[in-house]
C-alpha cells in the first residue's frame, strides 16, 4: 500500500506543475492503455495478415468496406452513447432497453441507404461491391447499437471493466478474422467475419452490464426515468448531424483516395498509416476520460484557457511521438510489408505528421460535445469538408501523388482543430 501513497503524492506534485488533474488521468489512462496495447497488437497482426494473403485490390476494397459501414453507422446514433454518458455521470436513471431499441431504429435508415448504394453498384456494373453492402443494410442496425453499455460504465468512470471487455472484443474479431483466412481470402466473407464477431462481442457484454447493474440504472422505467430517456434521445438528433459530418470528415481521405486512385492506392495509403497510427492510439482513448470528467464540473473561461494549455503542453509529447512513428515506420513498414512498393521517406514522415494531430481533434471533439455545441461544430466540419475535397481534387489534377494528397489533408486538419479552439473559448464569455 505504501507504494499507492508514493505514487499519489507524486501525481499531486507533478499536478501542481502540468495542471492536469493527473490522478484522475492516471486512473482511468491506464486501463484504457491496455486496452489501447491490444488493439495495437490486434490491428497489426491483422493487417499484416491481411496483406500477405490479399492482393492489393482486394486488401483495399476490405477497408472501404469498413469504412462505409464506420460512416453508414451513424444512423445508429452513436450521439446517444456521449448523451447516456453525460446523463449517468450527473447521476441520471435511464432505461437503457429503449435506448437500445431506439438506435435500432433508426439505423434500419442507413440500411435503406446502403441498399440504395448497392443498387447503384448494379447499375454501373460492379458486382464486387453490390455485395458489400448489402451485407452492411443487413448488420447496421446492430453494428454499433449494442455498444451502448458502455456509456453506463463511462458515466461510473468504470474503466476497468469497459477496458476489460474491449480487449475481449478486440481480441475476439481478431481470432474469427484469421479462422476464416485460413478458408478463403474473399473480402466480403472476410468483412461479415469481422462485422459478426463485433456484434456478438457486444451483444454478450450489453446483457452481462444489464445483468450486473439492473439495480442500479437498468431497471424499470419510471416516469423520471422517461423524462431522462426523453433527454437523452433528444440530445442523440441534436448530434447526429455532427457524427455523420464527423465520420465523413474522419474517413474521407479513404473514401477519396478509393474513388479517384482506386483500391490499390488506398491499400498502399493504408499500410502506410498503419504503424504511425497504431502507436498514436495509446494516447486517443483519453478523449473518453473528457466528458464524465467535465460533465462534474462547471466550466469556466479559465479552466477552458488551462486546457488548451495542457494541448499545447502535450505538444511536445507528440512531437516525440512524431518522430518517434516516422523512424520506426522507415525502418519497419518495408520488412513487414515487401509487397508494397513505398521506398520515400518523405511518405513515412508526412504520415506520422498527419496521424500525430488526430489526439489533438480527438479531445477537443469531446469537449465541445461536453459543451452541446453541436451546430458550432457542423459548421466548422462542413467547411472542413468543403476544403479538403477541393484541396484533394487540385493536388490529384495537378500531382496525383499520395505526398501531395497527405500535405493538403495536413493543412485541413491543422486548420480545422484552430477553428474549434475558437469555438469553445468564444463560448464561454
Amino acid at each position: 500500500m505504501d507504494y499507492k501513497r508514493r505514487l499519489k503524492y507524486f501525481l499531486s506534485k507533478a499536478e501542481e506543475y502540468t495542471g492536469i488533474d493527473l490522478n484522475y488521468f492516471g486512473s482511468g489512462a491506464f486501463w484504457l492503455l491496455l486496452a489501447q496495447i491490444t488493439n495495437f497488437i490486434s490491428a497489426l497482426v491483422l493487417t499484416i495478415v491481411l496483406a500477405k494473403y490479399m492482393d492489393a485490390e482486394t486488401f483495399g476494397n476490405y477497408k472501404f468496406a469498413l469504412y462505409a459501414i464506420a460512416v453508414l453507422s451513424v444512423f445508429s446514433l452513436p450521439g446517444m452513447n456521449t448523451a447516456a454518458t453525460r446523463s449517468i455521470s450527473k447521476g441520471a436513471v435511464l432505461n437503457i432497453d429503449k435506448l437500445l431499441f431506439k438506435k435500432m431504429q433508426t439505423a434500419l435508415w442507413g440500411s435503406v441507404i446502403a441498399m440504395g448504394i448497392s443498387m447503384y453498384f448494379i447499375y454501373t456494373s460492379q458486382p464486387e461491391y453490390v455485395n458489400i453492402f448489402l451485407i452492411i443494410a443487413v448488420l447496421l442496425p446492430f453494428y454499433d447499437s449494442f455498444y451502448l453499455y458502455s456509456s453506463y460504465l463511462k458515466g461510473k468512470l468504470n474503466f476497468k471493466i469497459l477496458s476489460l471487455s474491449n480487449i475481449s472484443s478486440r481480441i475476439f474479431q481478431t481470432l474469427a478474422v484469421l479462422f476464416l483466412l485460413f478458408f478463403t481470402n474473399n473480402f466480403n466473407i472476410i468483412f461479415t467475419g469481422y462485422a459478426t464477431s463485433f456484434i456478438l462481442a457486444q451483444l454478450i457484454f450489453y446483457y452481462i452490464s444489464r445483468r450486473n447493474f439492473k439495480s442500479q440504472t437498468l431497471n424499470d422505467s419510471t416516469e423520471l426515468k422517461n423524462d431522462e430517456n426523453h433527454s437523452v434521445v433528444k440530445y442523440a438528433y441534436q448530434l447526429f448531424t455532427v457524427n455523420i459530418l464527423g465520420q465523413v470528415f474522419e474517413n474521407l481521405d479513404k473514401i477519396l483516395i478509393w474513388y479517384f486512385m482506386g483500391a490499390k492506392i488506398l491499400a498502399i495509403y493504408v499500410i502506410l498509416l498503419s504503424i504511425p497510427l497504431s502507436i498514436i492510439r495509446f494516447i486517443t482513448p483519453l478523449s473518453e476520460l473528457i466528458v464524465p470528467k467535465i460533465s462534474r464540473v462547471k466550466l469556466t473561461r479559465e479552466l477552458l484557457k488551462k486546457y488548451f494549455q495542457n494541448i499545447r503542453t502535450s505538444l511536445l509529447f507528440l512531437f516525440i511521438i512524431f518522430t518517434l512513428t516516422a523512424n520506426i515506420s522507415i525502418w519497419l513498414s518495408p520488412k513487414l510489408f515487401p509487397n508494397y512498393n513505398m521506398d520515400s521517406i518523405d511518405l513515412f514522415v508526412l504520415a506520422s505528421l498527419f496521424v500525430v494531430l488526430i489526439p489533438i481533434n480527438s479531445w477537443i471533439h469531446e469537449l465541445l460535445m461536453s459543451m452541446k455545441l453541436s451546430k458550432n461544430y457542423s459548421v466548422v466540419l462542413i467547411s472542413s469538408i468543403v476544403l479538403e475535397i477541393l484541396l484533394f481534387y487540385l493536388n490529384y489534377k495537378l500531382f496525383d501523388s499520395i505526398p501531395a494528397i497527405l500535405i493538403s489533408i495536413i493543412i485541413v486538419r491543422i486548420i480545422h482543430i484552430v477553428l474549434l479552439k475558437s469555438i469553445a473559448l468564444r463560448y464561454i464569455k
